[in-house]
């Protein structure tokens, strides 16, 4: 199987600049989900916590998932756990979006530390919940990143339901300064 090519290398910023840009946009579109649902729960009711960006376990680095979302419902707290993907543009090209395996087979692997895996993905209008185990046994892609390659899944959106946010969230892009 061929790789897939992902990113246009003549996007003008930098490894440290998309990985902020990221993080930015992934708080964004947590902070859009928790309104949607505290107009269900209340805001006392939906909280959430980040996760740890990674760590060495037995001589491996174990790559974790971003944020657990908590929502109290009849005295019950529900946990998720959520990996967060966004783009800094209106769609997913070909409506489809890329997320790289560890991520997703460290949910697997570890259910008891990430219960209810979720994969959200989001432009700065719409989003998507996507359970995990829906995917995690389908194909594995690799996907070419600039300049190396990952193992990845790619699952089409159009399979999903399309959530819209409260407002449109304040996304960076490639061009803010």
């Amino acid at each position: 199987m061929g790789t897939w090519e992902i990113l246009n290398n003549d996007i003008p910023f930098q490894k440290n600049k998309r990985s902020m840009v990221a993080k930015w946009n992934g708080k964004a579109a947590l902070s859009g989900l928790k309104s949607v649902l505290e107009g269900n729960f209340g805001s006392d009711n939906v909280w959430s916590e980040k996760i740890g960006d990674q760590e060495l376990v037995d001589n491996k680095i174990i790559i974790k998932p971003d944020y657990y979302l908590f929502v109290r419902y009849k005295d019950q707290v529900k946990k998720w756990t959520l990996e967060i993907k966004t783009i800094i543009f209106n769609d997913f090209k070909d409506n489809q979006v890329v997320i790289k395996s560890p991520q997703i087979w460290t949910c697997k692997n570890n259910p008891k530390d990430y219960p209810n895996p979720y994969l959200m993905a989001a432009t700065n209008r719409h989003f998507w919940l996507i359970p995990m185990a829906s995917f995690w046994n389908g194909s594995v892609y690799d996907v070419r990143f600039r300049d190396s390659v990952k193992e990845c899944f790619i699952l089409d959106l159009d399979n999903w339901e399309k959530n819209e946010f409260l407002v449109p969230l304040d996304f960076k892009g490639s061009i803010d300064k």
